[in-house]
């Protein structure tokens, strides 16, 4: 601006050495200060280019020596400011409108970072949600080690320790650890491991989803087994333990780390394999037949909900026996050297099948809102927050 400055002044001068006035020397000044101004902004379409030019038209109160006066430049300052903020503006707002899926298209993930969202979408949402249902599951499991009543044991813990202390607290932590980890990898990891194996495989059947599904959960119980000993053992109603991470320590040190820390991990990766693969075949599955018939228009929060009630009902049907055997051996004391087998027969003589359905309306009770919140908390993650697509 202060080369148009001064080349105003130049053709100011010249101008009036041949006798022009100081009103065509004024025109010539506003004309070269236009013309330069609206050079530095090459991105501009013509509608600004003009506002500004009439601009400093208007406002180029020239001097025919010294060119525009101060006032004048000041203010066709100020006025090309105003014009860029509101550019600015525009562009902002065209860009907060761009949907999602063409956002995320912009700047394509990388394999590591689509894999760590999505297990960190999915490990945030199983947590929130298991937090929600923690006294459900508290009751699960002593339903299981005890065979009483889960409503008895409600109204015990209730009256030793009260509903926070004695039906929410225990095994808390261990929840969210469980959450975060061996929850967030099956499920967070199910659409990668599903969409590879299609298309290996070929097809779209349930079959292959089931095999997906029960891959992620075999694998993740198989790593996270110590967190799910350890939050069994805090759940149980006679709980020797101070701490979660002195269970940790404790366990390792009386029982070693592979008798004790992974204690039932054959019994645990059977149930995950079980859970892991009807649920999210079923959620999965069901999602698309629903779309497919017509039932529901769009792939949104209301499919999501009927489509985590369906498959929460049918995979705890499924799991319920070997999440009882589960449930047994992790909790056995120090020297049982019983495995889950030999404590599924012993079972079946006593009681017959149904003995290893014990507990059943109690995790019905838990895993039917479990997942109705879960799967639907998951998917809005993944959408809403982390860029990703739906399940």
């Amino acid at each position: 601006m202060a080369y148009a400055r001064l080349g105003g002044a130049t053709v100011a001068t010249v101008m009036h050495g041949f006798g022009a006035t100081d009103v065509e020397c004024a025109a010539a000044v506003a004309a070269v200060v236009v013309s330069s101004a609206a050079r530095t902004d090459a991105g501009e379409n013509a509608r600004d280019a003009l506002a500004r030019r009439r601009a400093f038209a208007r406002m180029a109160c020239v001097d025919a020596h010294k060119g525009p006066t101060r006032e004048a430049m000041s203010e066709a300052k100020k006025t090309i400011s105003r014009q860029r903020m509101t550019r600015s503006a525009a562009h902002a707002a065209a860009s907060a409108s761009t949907p999602d899926a063409a956002r995320a298209d912009d700047a394509p993930l990388s394999h590591t970072s689509r894999i760590a969202r999505e297990w960190l979408a999915a490990g945030v949402g199983c947590a929130l949600a298991d937090t929600m249902f923690n006294p459900l599951e508290i009751l699960k499991v002593r339903a299981q080690q005890t065979s009483r009543a889960p409503s008895a044991l409600a109204a015990e813990s209730y009256a030793e320790r009260g509903f926070v202390r004695g039906l929410f607290v225990p095994g808390l932590a261990a929840t969210w650890m469980r959450g975060l980890s061996y929850t967030g990898f099956r499920i967070g990891l199910y659409p990668s491991v599903r969409d590879e194996t299609l298309r290996v495989v070929g097809g779209d059947g349930f079959v292959t989803r089931l095999c997906a599904g029960a891959f992620t959960g075999g694998v993740g119980a198989l790593v996270f087994n110590p967190i799910d000993v350890i939050r069994v053992r805090m759940q149980s109603h006679e709980c020797v333990y101070r701490s979660t991470l002195g269970a940790f320590k404790e366990v390792a040190r009386e029982e070693g780390v592979r008798r004790g820390l992974w204690r039932g991990a054959g019994a645990c990766v059977a149930r995950a394999m079980t859970l892991s693969g009807s649920q999210l075949a079923t959620y999965d599955f069901s999602k698309r037949w629903l779309l497919q018939r017509g039932v529901f228009g769009e792939d949104a929060p209301p499919l999501h909900f009927t489509s985590s009630f369906l498959s929460g009902c049918v995979a705890q049907t499924v799991t319920q026996p070997v999440d009882t055997l589960k449930t047994l051996v992790m909790s056995k004391p120090s020297g049982d050297d019983r495995g889950a087998i030999s404590i599924a027969i012993e079972i079946i003589k006593k009681r017959g099948v149904q003995g290893l359905y014990r507990g059943y309306w109690a995790a019905t009770a838990r895993q039917g809102p479990v997942m109705v919140i879960q799967m639907p908390l998951v998917e809005a993650l993944r959408r809403h927050v982390f860029g990703l697509e739906y399940f």
